[in-house]
């Protein structure tokens, strides 16, 4: 990773080729944009820097000074939402936020054009409200103080209008260098006016909720990134309902201004060090020893060392990427078929959902207002169990395909293997044991798991280097801003939705059709899978848990366990096309294409569709756990 150019390089390598050496203005302008660009990665990474700092001085400060430094919690809030708006930006300048590509895969080359041309007049016309009242944002909240330091909150909320200025700029730049034609551009542009525009449009009643999931949908489709598909549907339908737009940038900013959410990159950053440093390889090997001797026994360490992975990044798609860029060759070499060992690695990836520290089950308890410890404390066994299941179905076609057995030195290679990975499985143990036993926070513990992963990876494993940092930090930046951004503009989203009472009106909905909890539950598991084929889960967990927490009320069933079950429904998402991110992941490592692997992954989506059964008619498979330990 250290040989890797630069942005700017980059930059001026694709526009050599583009214009055979041409060194005219438009060359110039893309080399500042580069050198841009590369700035706002460099603070992008410093951001992050900063912010495991100031998180670190707020655990030594507590555990070693005695008493908690005042500021940290704040400062570290304001840091998230910098993170969050210039990974944003950073994003739009590579093109890789997450969106919906089904329709513009399928359709011809002038109407994908098209599309992209009506995409980019949406995303204007969101950044321009963004731009308008973010400024009004920066300049109100200028006048105001920090709580616990004497510095005005303008330096914080300024992030919004100049990250949205750095997207706009951005977004542009990408559909030049596609070479529109006036077509493509009146089109654009004619939809950013349209869209700026449609508060003529008075819409009230019951009309408002067609409305919204009409613009959800259409917004997505035609290839709007999530994220700022959920913020423009958000600003649309207050738009239309006369709502003033100044809220929007304060909700979003709030969305993101959390430290429970802190976590969240925390972990992304030690998965990608664990990752980059070999630890991941570390792990799979001890696996591998561990179950080599049973028929299929690569494929089961591939689910275990997926589940190890889980308890250390909280992130589905990062397990995925780690140990399936590890397995996925491992297995086809032992004569896997590279469909099944695809789909194999794409389900236990999604594990990382069901195991803390879940950024899934990070949200849910922020949203639901319950114990981020208690939750994951009651995951533990559901988790178990659906690994155990996934490792059955890998059983059963071994035993038909005649997958092999692998040749291991018994219990001293499991011996050596453990002694190889001791440091690296130490890193769940030391998350685990301090959420769980109440001495630090998610956040805080994110934060010691990076520093000890530093450690681990520079010191004692000497597999990190120094220049290698800043692209790692970069690439887990990025990453979680792609999640956080989306947190920010569904929590705008739900606000939206909660203004016009759609909780009440879908709580009496729901309860119309049953009070029965078991037939509630299959409901909600139905409508949550539907909105996994247009939403990823944090998405669905900010839109949907707000509007059924009171019929959880009403019904008397436990959030926790509820809590669980989504967790589990979100993992189905990663599996479900068309947004399913796993698949992608996968297809992208092994070359298979994404619907190969959707095929492949249906026993899979299957016997997780009878796990979750498990859990909605015998909740005790989650509350087991806490009754032993007395929790």
């Amino acid at each position: 990773m250290s040989g890797l150019p630069s942005t700017a390089a980059r930059t001026a390598v694709a526009i050599g080729d583009g214009a055979a050496g041409s060194v005219g203005w438009t060359a110039r302008i893309d080399r500042l944009l580069g050198l841009l660009a590369e700035c706002c990665d460099v603070t992008l990474v410093a951001t992050m820097v900063i912010l495991a700092l100031v998180m670190g001085a707020g655990v030594v400060s507590r555990y070693v000074e005695g008493s908690a430094l005042p500021w940290t919690d704040e400062i570290a809030s304001y840091l998230f939402a910098i993170l969050t708006f210039l990974g944003a930006a950073s994003g739009i300048w590579r093109n890789n936020h997450p969106k919906i590509e089904i329709l513009l895969n399928r359709v011809s080359e002038p109407a994908g054009r098209a599309l992209r041309a009506i995409s980019l007049g949406a995303l204007l016309s969101l950044f321009a409200v963004l731009l308008n009242y973010g400024v009004e944002a920066a300049t109100q909240a200028s006048q105001i103080s920090m709580v616990s330091l004497p510095f005005s909150q303008g330096w914080a909320y300024s992030v919004i209008p100049v990250s949205t200025a750095l997207m706009i700029v951005f977004a542009i730049r990408n559909f030049i260098r596609a070479r529109p034609g006036l077509w493509e551009t009146s089109l654009a542009a004619a939809t950013a006016a349209v869209l700026w525009t449609l508060g003529w449009i008075a819409i009230g009643g019951l009309a408002v909720y067609a409305y919204l999931v009409l613009a959800m949908l259409l917004t997505l489709l035609i290839g709007v990134p999530v994220g700022f598909a959920l913020a423009l549907t958000a600003v649309l339908v207050l738009n239309s309902a006369g709502i003033p737009l100044d809220i929007v940038p304060q909700r979003i900013f709030d969305g993101t201004s959390s430290v429970i959410l802190v976590a969240i990159p925390m972990f992304m950053l030690t998965g990608a060090l664990m990752s980059s440093g070999g630890m991941a390889e570390r792990l799979a090997s001890f696996v591998t020893s561990v179950f080599g001797r049973i028929r299929g026994g690569l494929g089961i360490a591939d689910v275990g060392a997926s589940v190890i992975f889980a308890d250390i990044s909280g992130s589905a798609v990062a397990d995925s990427a780690a140990i399936g860029s590890i397995m996925i060759p491992q297995m086809v070499k032992r004569g896997y078929a590279v469909e099944f060992a695809s789909a194999l690695q794409a389900a236990a990836g999604s594990l990382g959902l069901m195991f803390p520290p879940s950024s899934t089950m990070i949200v849910y308890a922020w949203v639901a207002g319950i114990s981020v410890g208690g939750l994951f404390l009651h995951s533990f066994v559901p988790g178990l169990l659906v690994a155990l299941s996934f490792a059955v179905v890998i059983y059963i076609y071994a035993l038909k395909r005649g997958y092999p057995r692998e040749t291991t030195g018994g219990l001293r290679e499991v011996a050596r293997a453990g002694g190889s990975a001791f440091f690296a499985l130490m890193i769940p143990v030391i998350i685990l044991s301090t959420i769980l036993g109440g001495v630090t926070t998610p956040s805080e513990s994110g934060v010691i798991a990076v520093a000890y992963t530093l450690v681990v990876g520079c010191i004692i494993y000497r597999s990190l280097r120094f220049r290698s940092l800043y692209a790692i930090f970069l690439e887990a930046s990025l990453s979680a801003s792609r999640v956080t951004m989306i947190i920010a503009a569904a929590t705008l989203l739900s606000w939206v939705i909660a203004t016009f009472q759609g909780p009440q009106k879908i709580s009496a909905l729901i309860l119309d059709v049953s009070h029965n909890p078991y037939v509630v539950l299959i409901l909600l598991n139905v409508l949550m899978t539907v909105l996994h084929v247009m939403l990823e889960g944090i998405s669905t967990i900010l839109v949907l848990v707000p509007v059924v927490l009171p019929v959880l009320r009403e019904l008397h069933i436990d959030p926790v366990v509820f809590g669980i079950i989504l967790a589990q429904n979100s993992a189905l998402g990663l599996l479900f096309p068309p947004l399913g991110f796993n698949l992608y992941v996968i297809s992208s490592i092994s070359g298979v294409s994404v619907e190969r692997v959707a095929v492949a992954v249906l026993p899979f989506i299957a016997i997780l569709t009878l796990d979750i059964l498990v859990l909605i008619f015998v909740p005790q498979v989650a509350t087991i756990l806490p009754s032993i330990v007395g929790r």
